[in-house]
């Protein structure tokens, strides 16, 4: 049987030894929440950047349509003047 001072041995041992593992549980506990930290900053970050890309695509988008329109009009007019011209040659023949 072991003796008392054996057994307080032991106990002490593996006090040491749990007492380690907290140790470097800690650390990486801090080196989760330090890199979980960093990736909540860069995923805050990227979704800035991505609103501002988005944003000025929506300006030049509304320009490029208005453009667009504006001489989708003007060729619309044109040939409605070109059908009402030919429309007039008809008649008179």
């Amino acid at each position: 049987m072991p003796t008392l001072q054996e057994a307080l041995t032991r106990v002490k041992s593996s006090s040491d030894i749990v007492n380690q593992y907290r140790t470097s549980n800690g650390a990486r506990m801090r080196q989760v929440d330090s890199a979980s930290n960093f990736l909540e900053t860069v995923k805050i970050e990227t979704k800035n950047l991505l609103s501002q890309k988005e944003d000025t695509n929506m300006a030049e988008g509304i320009a490029l349509l208005t453009n667009q329109q504006t001489t989708f009009q003007a060729v619309l007019e044109v040939s409605q003047r070109a059908i009402s011209a030919l429309t007039l040659f008809d008649y008179m023949q």
